[in-house]
């Protein structure tokens, strides 16, 4: 089966009382059987982090996918390594010639993940969680890198990003997911002590395989911004990426118990309200939300198409916002 992605991020509570736009960024793609999440969370101190953000993902993105076998077949981690800083700190330089800005001010974190069918390759840097699940339980492929105190992080922009940069690869035959989420979305579904993190990124996971992407969207945003982002003031952001397998078994293959764990089961609020459909733009029924949540319809194609408009010139007046 092949991977499919999501992922979405949404304003903190503190930015949202300053009137900060979110600095958390997700990018996700597919190239040539290849596919890529990517996830940056700009740093609060840095005045324009939410560009670093979204040229570090694009970047990273980008390079992943095209030199993904390459990577995988170079047995020189530090190469690798370095090659893929050099990609994305030349974006973030472009990005600050662009801009009339300093690469500090750009500073940012950087979690992505590329996998086809037979192999995987993790890349980290800073804070935030990279997990993976598959027939050995949900692991902790990546924990935070925190330095000796727990507010203080890594960038890519700081003096030893290479050397507390983490590379990750191995075999994909046995798994069935992957997470990344930034340090705000952390707090709810990563316990820091023990390492371990939340069940529900399971279900979350193999909703990610059996709902149609448009409708989970929606879902996403709706858990973020409601449950989430109500546990810290900082901005949330998940990406994942699963397919179905013996660990996430297509639906036809699920009793009906378990249909209702995967899809009623859900600790975190499945229902999409109409106030964040209006917010994005769209205009649904309440029955077309109930059968949403049930994950047997999609939105029409018209409705999904002024969602992204939507979010895009949503994007664009944060932005403008801050310059």
């Amino acid at each position: 089966m092949t991977w499919k992605s999501i992922g979405c991020a949404v304003q903190g509570r503190g930015h949202k009382k300053s009137d900060v736009p979110c600095q958390d960024v997700v990018h996700y793609d597919a190239v040539s059987g290849v596919h890529v999440i990517a996830l940056s969370d700009g740093a609060g101190s840095a005045r324009l982090s939410l560009y670093g953000a979204d040229a570090a993902v694009c970047s990273v993105g980008s390079l992943l996918a095209e030199e993904f076998r390459a990577f995988i077949g170079n047995s020189n981690g530090v190469a690798v390594k370095q090659h893929i800083l050099n990609t994305v700190l030349a974006a973030l330089r472009a990005k600050a010639d662009e801009l009339g800005c300093e690469m500090h001010d750009l500073a940012a974190t950087l979690l992505a993940v590329a996998a086809d069918d037979e192999n995987f390759l993790a890349v980290h840097i800073g804070d935030g969680v990279i997990g993976c699940y598959g027939m050995d339980g949900l692991k902790t492929l990546s924990a935070p890198d925190n330095g000796e105190f727990a507010n203080a992080t890594t960038f890519v922009t700081s003096r030893d990003a290479l050397q507390r940069m983490r590379i990750y690869k191995g075999s994909a035959a046995r798994l069935s997911g992957f997470v990344l989420m930034s340090d705000g979305t952390e707090q709810s579904l990563y316990h820091k002590r023990n390492r371990v993190l939340a069940p529900a990124v399971i279900r979350l996971m193999h909703r990610t395989c059996l709902i149609a992407h448009d409708v989970l969207l929606l879902q996403l945003v709706a858990a973020l911004e409601n449950v989430i982002a109500m546990q810290t003031q900082d901005d949330c952001s998940i990406a994942l990426m699963a397919r179905c397998s013996h660990a996430l078994p297509p639906i036809r293959a699920l009793s009906p118990t378990q249909r209702r764990e995967v899809f009623g089961g859900f600790s975190l609020p499945l229902a999409v309200p109409l106030r964040i459909c209006r917010k994005l733009g769209l205009r649904l029924a309440p029955c077309q939300i109930m059968r949403a949540m049930r994950g047997n319809t999609t939105l029409r194609q018209k409705d999904v198409q002024r969602f992204v408009k939507t979010a895009a010139m949503t994007r664009k007046k944060e932005r403008d916002r801050i310059l």
